[in-house]
Order: C-alpha cells, then structure tokens, then sequence
C-alpha cells in the first residue's frame, strides 16, 4: 500500500512538471522572472513580493503567504482570488491543480545551473 501512494505521489509530481513545462513557461521560468514572477520558491513566499518582478498594485497590496491550498485556489481563478491581478490564466482540472502544486512543492529551493 505504502509503495502504491508513493509511486502515484511521484507521478503527480512528473505530470505537475510536465504541465508548468507545457502551459506555465510561456509567461514564467523557475529562476527568472518575466510576464511573471519566477516560480521557484513560490510555495512559502509572500504575495506580490518575488525580488524584482513588478506586480499590479492589487497583488503588491496582497498580505497572504502563498501556501499549497492558496495556490490551488489562484490557479482555479487568480480574479476571485485577487480582483486587479495581471494573470489571465487558470487550470479548470482539479487534477491539474493538484499535480502542478505538487511539483512547485516539490522544487528544490535553489537556482538551476
């Protein structure tokens, strides 16, 4: 059972991967920032606050931390989240969401050489 879990734990992580590749990297990277902010390191880091990415004032304003279910909640809909934010972007499937988190959370914290 245990060798189950961690085999499809492993899998949402692959597929996360595959889709920030697919779907994410036209406006983000994991290390530089562009359209948007780079995406390594996003899980625990303040709102609006990634060094040297210029945000809309709605989310420069924002206080939260972005935790994995606050991720999940952007991801399904930045505007209800966030009225006034820039990402005109959202992941419809529940499983999407969920294997993407996995993967940021899942990143190792420092730069790619």
């Amino acid at each position: 059972m245990f060798y189950a879990s961690a085999m499809v734990h492993a899998q949402s992580i692959s597929r996360g991967k595959q889709i920030v590749e697919s779907r994410c990297f036209a406006c983000h990277s994991l290390d530089s920032n562009r359209v948007g902010p780079a995406l390594r390191g996003v899980v625990g880091r303040a709102a609006g606050k990634a060094d040297g990415f210029e945000y809309s004032a709605a989310l420069a304003a924002a206080t939260n931390t972005w935790d994995l279910e606050r991720i999940k909640n952007w991801l399904t809909n930045p505007e209800l989240l966030v009225p006034g934010q820039r990402m005109n972007y959202q992941l419809d499937l529940k499983e999407d969401r969920d294997d993407v988190v996995a993967y940021l959370a899942n990143l190792d914290s420092t730069k790619e050489n």
